[in-house]
């Protein structure tokens, strides 16, 4: 035991005078009321592939060290180098509120493992939140893919009408004024107003409407709409992500970040019962031992509502997305099940009808 803890104090000394994982590690906050938001807020290390690979490490070692005392003294150097980032950031939640966090309890429960000797217990726990925080990244890059790519990709050059000749050039290299060329079968890339020429345009994407909308000099016509037949030249208003598809795109991907209540309110329950928690464990050591106050602190459940919750969300989003179902704001996805009445305007196309009740 003396030996452990030794190790973890000279880890914890080395990573403070060198840098190491707490510093290294794009670690951080947004403001006082955030600092236990969520993983995804900052708070934990971005770099994933680095992580996972120490910890999966670690939990190898830890695995094959049970029977030989040196194995268990190298492993318990890795794993305290391991525990390095969340310490830092309960650190760091302490400076910036004074209270009993999460992390707090994670790394009391990390530094009791490995002081008496459960390293795999420690490093399995390390290893399945980095596992799932990386999960959760993932669902929550592809869940914001779905959703934009349903909106269909813009493409990558435009043809610009200079000095009475044609060019094609990067969708980037446009500027407002600019006069853009699009003929039958291509794609939309700008918001502007049309300057020459006669178009059908399909915008059943951005406005629901069916039937395609008959474009003439002064109309308007959006990026990311496609011209059935025709020839226009649009001069431009708005690109990137100014235009109308981007800002759909910026609100489906607050859509992707909004938080449900039930994970709002399991991380308010969590961070009430952290202090409680840690005094709880306080108190069994002289009852019962280091050991049990180890797990005491293990059952704590912030970490998994932080990771768990969201990933749920994420989950439903995604298959939302592949089914052509875009949510437009994260509160209609969480009312959803309550809705008993669908109205549909002028634009709204019924596909199927059905008279069976709807399942729940």
């Amino acid at each position: 035991m003396p030996i452990a803890l030794t190790i973890l104090a000279c880890v914890y000394a080395g990573v403070q005078l060198l840098g190491g994982p707490g510093q290294d590690d794009d670690v951080g906050a947004r403001d006082d009321e955030d600092v236990d938001a969520s993983p995804e807020d900052g708070l934990v290390p971005r770099k994933r592939p680095r992580s996972i690979a120490l910890s999966t490490a670690s939990l190898a070692l830890a695995i094959v060290s049970r029977n030989s005392r040196i194995l268990q003294l190298i492993s318990a150097g890795v794993i305290s180098y391991t525990l390095m980032p969340i310490i830092d950031r309960a650190e760091q939640k302490w400076r910036i509120k004074p209270r009993v966090s999460n992390d707090m309890l994670f790394s009391a429960f990390g530094a009791l493992a490995v002081v008496t000797g459960h390293n795999w217990a420690i490093a399995f726990s390390i290893w399945a939140y980095e596992v799932g925080t990386e999960l959760l990244h993932r669902t929550d890059a592809r869940a914001r893919k779905l959703a934009l790519d349903s909106f269909g990709q813009l493409p990558r050059t435009a043809w610009l009408r200079r000095d009475g000749a044609e060019i094609e050039v990067p969708l980037a290299e446009l500027e407002q004024g600019d006069v853009v060329v699009v003929d039958a079968g291509e794609i939309v890339p700008v918001d502007g107003r049309v300057i020459d020429g006669y178009a059908s345009i399909d915008q059943q994407l951005l406005t629901g409407e069916a039937q395609p909308a008959d474009k003439q000099p002064g109309s308007r016509v959006m990026a990311s709409t496609r011209v059935a037949s025709g020839r226009i030249s649009v001069r431009v208003e708005k690109i990137g992500l100014s235009t109308h598809v981007a800002q759909i795109g910026q609100m489906l991907t607050e859509a992707a970040n909004y938080k449900t209540s039930v994970q709002s309110k399991g991380e308010r329950w969590a961070d009430e019962a952290a202090a409680p928690t840690l005094l709880v464990a306080g108190l069994t050591v002289p009852v019962l031992g280091l050991t049990a106050a180890m797990v005491v602190l293990n059952s704590s459940f912030g970490n998994r509502v932080r990771v768990l919750t969201p990933l749920g969300t994420l989950n439903y989003l995604n298959i939302a997305s592949r089914r052509g179902v875009l949510v437009k704001g994260g509160s209609a996805l969480e009312q959803a099940n309550r809705v008993d009445t669908v109205l549909f305007d002028k634009t709204g196309t019924l596909t199927h009808l059905q008279s069976s009740p709807i399942s729940r």
